[in-house]
């Protein structure tokens, strides 16, 4: 289920932290970059919530970067399946679920 893999996606990020923090964005460009960026500076982790549309270059970045990468297939912004719907979903399991603030 779509929730299951979330769960999975929030405990991959979670054990690759070094300060506890975690950050979760649904983004398709220079955000998650910038974000990704700023936790491997800080120690945190950082889900990204990407739409399967985006450069494979752009992937390997953000997962050099440390970020983990969660590709989902491009939906319309009105769809809980589009990738800012599901970041926004991620970030209230990893608070509710994992007590993530």
């Amino acid at each position: 289920s779509e929730s299951s893999q979330l769960e999975g996606m929030i405990l991959e990020a979670i054990e690759k932290s070094r300060t506890g923090g975690l950050v979760v964005e649904g983004t398709s460009g220079s955000t998650g970059i910038a974000l990704a960026t700023l936790c491997a500076a800080r120690g945190h982790s950082c889900l990204l919530v990407l739409p399967d549309d985006q450069a494979v270059e752009k992937q390997r970045i953000l997962r050099s970067l440390g970020a983990v990468v969660y590709e989902v297939p491009t939906a319309a912004i009105s769809n809980p399946k589009h990738y800012v719907n599901l970041g926004r979903r991620a970030a209230q399991i990893a608070r509710d679920k994992f007590e993530i603030p």
